[in-house]
């Protein structure tokens, strides 16, 4: 976990009127914990970053997410063990992306957390994602290099009669290869 990162998070809970920012949106979770799993939450206050996920991935937690309080819900629901945690305190004002939030889920936040004022707050982790720090430049170059050998290799590949899905088994097999997590899309 990169502390800046969190640190520029926090930066703007002054002028977005907030006490605390609630990160729901997996890429977004990423960035800010290192979690690279598919369900989870965060939770950024001014001195804490808490985050919960399920049994599923405990050992991965433990590997990827350090500087965050973490909690495994084994019996509740994410929410309801932040609930029976308290890590929303009454009247708390609490930013959240309101671009990826829906409607019914901004609701259910609401119901279960009635004496606590949820603010939706557009384009806060994309304004900080922006800007790359030197790690994730070398992550960049890096997948720029994995793309153009895999490239390089898989031209040759690409004739008339050869079927799209079996050039793209060839990319996702030399994206691996070569050291990539995934496919970019």
């Amino acid at each position: 976990m990169n502390k800046s990162r969190l640190t520029a998070l926090r930066s703007n809970f002054d002028s977005l009127n907030i006490d605390a920012f609630l990160v729901t949106f997996m890429p977004h979770l990423r960035w800010a914990s290192g979690f690279t799993g598919s369900n989870g939450v965060g939770l950024v206050t001014k001195r804490n970053a808490y985050f919960v996920t399920d049994g599923r991935y405990e050992e991965q937690v433990k590997r990827e997410v350090h500087g965050w309080t973490t909690a495994i819900a084994r019996d509740y629901n994410l929410y309801d063990l932040m609930l029976k945690r308290k890590w929303f305190r009454p009247g708390m004002r609490i930013g959240f992306d309101g671009n990826t939030v829906t409607l019914s889920h901004y609701n259910d936040l609401k119901k279960k957390f009635p004496k606590v004022l949820f603010r939706p707050r557009a384009e806060v982790m994309e304004k900080l994602i922006v800007s790359k720090d030197e790690g994730e430049i070398a992550c960049i170059k890096r997948a720029v290099e994995i793309t153009d050998k895999v490239f390089a290799d898989v031209l040759p590949l690409i004739k008339l009669g050869v079927v799209e899905a079996d050039i793209a088994a060839e990319i996702t097999y030399r994206h691996r290869k070569y050291g990539a997590d995934s496919d970019a899309f």
